[in-house]
């Protein structure tokens, strides 16, 4: 099995979800919990209000997010 190496995550970066485009999202915090899993905090661009936070798997994963 081949590994792909994936670019890392920063604060700073926005992406958009690829089923709505027009939603971009912009990483304000990075962290990693208790098991040692990386998370990032996103903010709506658009809605300040709106914010979720997500695995950096979830993030890095192509079929639901692209890097902007």
């Amino acid at each position: 099995m081949q590994r792909t190496t994936r670019a890392k995550i920063q604060v700073g970066q926005r992406y958009s979800q690829v089923e709505i485009p027009s939603a971009v999202w912009q990483v304000v915090s990075i962290y990693h919990d208790a098991l040692g899993v990386e998370h990032a905090a996103l903010t709506n661009e658009l809605r300040g209000r709106d914010r979720k936070t997500l695995s950096a798997a979830a993030l890095q994963d192509r079929s639901r997010y692209r890097l902007v």
